[in-house]
Parts: structure tokens; C-alpha cells; sequence
């Protein structure tokens, strides 16, 4: 069985077509993946949504039909939801400070095999599109999710 840690960047193309919108519906999609997400991203991915209606993305009809849905998908557990502990943030500000990583790719670092504070048993890949340093093992495409296989099957 996949896990994938989904930050809220990655996780607003499964609810508003975009560049990455197909990536990220593959595996959400797969057979038996664990999709895990922060509690940080239920309310980063409604602040998300409102953005795009304050840019025209989409309308206020839009955003209340996709906020029911995403809260209907939370309600039946198609997400695994997790609590960041104040460990996990202070590791995530140590990250931006000594590699310049990006807030929301930190703040997905507890959960990689990389990460000492990792609890999670196989370690999951972190499915983002939230841009990163290049000092990070990871390989990003702009606009695409960001997928880590270098970190999977690391030992902690």
C-alpha cells in the first residue's frame, strides 16, 4: 500500500482543474493509497479556495460547492488527518532557516522517511506544488505536484 502526505498546495487541483489537476488525481485515485494531510491543511485549502474567488477564479457558488465537498471527503475519511505537534514546527522553521525550503514543503518534512520525528510506518511519499530550494532531495516541476521518491524507503 502507497501513502502520500498531500500538502494543501497539491491538494486544491483535486477540486479546481489547473496545471497538475491530473498528477494529482492518479493518486488520489490509486488502488488502496493512503492519503494523509496536516490538520493545517483543512483550513490552508478553504484559505486557498477564497483566494481564487477574490481572483476570479472561480464564484462564490464554486467555492461553497467545493468547500461542502472537501468537507464531505474529511467527514467520510477519504483523508488520513494528522496533528502537527510543536515539534514538527520548530523542525519546519530549522528547515527554511539552514535550507530555504518553502513553508508548507517544511511543515511536510515530519511525515518523509527523512524526518526523525516521523511516526508514520511505511513513510509516505509528500505529494506538493509549493516551490522548494534546490538544497532539498527532491525534484520539482513548476506547477506540477512535487513528488519525493528519493525519500521513500529511507531509513529515519
Amino acid at each position: 500500500m502507497t501513502r502520500y502526505f498531500l500538502d494543501a498546495s497539491a491538494l486544491v487541483k483535486h477540486y479546481h482543474t489547473e496545471l497538475g489537476t491530473d498528477a494529482v488525481d492518479r493518486i488520489i485515485g490509486e488502488a488502496g493509497a493512503e492519503l494523509l494531510i496536516a490538520r493545517l491543511t483543512l483550513v490552508e485549502t478553504i484559505s486557498v479556495f477564497a483566494i481564487k474567488v477574490r481572483t476570479g477564479e472561480f464564484d462564490v457558488l464554486e467555492f461553497a460547492r467545493l468547500r461542502a465537498l472537501f468537507a464531505t471527503h474529511i467527514a467520510r475519511r477519504r483523508y488520513q488527518v494528522f496533528r502537527l505537534l510543536n515539534v514538527h514546527y520548530v523542525r519546519a522553521r530549522e528547515l527554511i532557516a539552514n535550507h530555504g525550503l518553502s513553508d508548507r514543503f517544511a511543515l511536510s518534512m515530519p511525515f518523509s522517511s527523512a524526518s526523525p520525528f516521523n511516526s508514520i510506518r511505511p513513510p509516505p511519499s509528500t505529494i506538493s506544488s509549493a516551490p522548494t530550494s534546490g538544497s532539498a532531495r527532491s525534484r520539482l516541476v513548476r506547477g506540477l505536484p512535487l513528488s519525493i521518491p528519493s525519500f521513500r524507503n529511507r531509513p529515519c
